[in-house]
């Protein structure tokens, strides 16, 4: 009977350590709260938008907003990553209502794709190629939006080259030119500076945010608006 009642003890520090197992779990699943994924998850954020047209370059597809704006809001993200994708359901009719077609701030956009590692058969990559791809026919915000509304997984095939075609094809853009441009992968050299722009900032994960310059990891709601607020003077500006 000893040997047993000696092992029974063992019982509640087994389970005081599940209990605090599952605690820092949790603790670890609310920093998702502001919305940022991490590279070490894929290894170990009045006036109309900017008038552009194709021809105009693939820096300006990505500009929205007032192009003489004091306050200028850069975001890193992947097309594939589920908190990107939150803050484009969440954050980005805010930021278009109130601050953008307002021509209160410039807004671009720029790819960091991590979830597959940049490789060049991926789908964050081929996803980002296809924006740009699209962008060169006028329809890069149109392209961007229809990847956030079809994400179906982390490297499920949901943006595999034929797919990527056929939403250029729901959007009436030349499917020939757009498939031309997705195998010669064109804009490789644009998605590159986009990434050494990103390293160059030290960003860890996305979506990341420059505002002005000054850096914000993730989307929080209050942070972010409250940080482009400070830097336009104030709320009631």
């Amino acid at each position: 009977m000893t040997p047993v009642a000696k092992n029974n003890s063992c019982l509640p520090w087994i389970i005081l350590l599940a209990v605090i197992a599952v605690c820092l779990m949790c603790a670890m699943c609310s920093l998702g709260g502001t919305g940022l994924y991490f590279f070490s998850r894929s290894r170990a954020s009045g006036v109309a938008a900017v008038s552009v047209t194709p021809s105009s370059g693939p820096e300006t597809w990505r500009q929205a907003g007032n192009a003489n704006a004091k306050v200028v809001v850069v975001e890193f993200a992947d097309f594939q990553c589920p908190y990107c994708g939150q803050f484009f359901i969440h954050g980005e009719p805010k930021l278009r209502a109130e601050y953008i077609q307002t021509g209160k701030i410039l807004f671009i956009f720029r790819n960091f794709p991590i979830l597959d590692e940049n490789q060049a058969d991926g789908e964050s990559h081929l996803a980002a190629l296809g924006a740009l791809c699209a962008g060169e026919q006028g329809k890069f915000w149109e392209f961007h939006d229809t990847l956030f509304q079809n994400q179906s997984g982390e490297n499920s095939g949901g943006f595999a080259a034929p797919h990527l075609e056929g939403f250029a094809q729901q959007l009436g853009l030349d499917s020939a030119r757009f498939h031309q441009c997705l195998q010669t992968q064109r804009y490789q050299s644009i998605l590159d500076e986009d990434i050494r722009l990103g390293k160059n900032r030290n960003l860890s994960g996305v979506p990341a945010f420059l505002i002005n310059g000054n850096v914000i990891l993730g989307y929080d709601e209050t942070t972010f608006f409250a940080a482009i607020d400070k830097a336009l003077g104030g709320p009631s500006f």
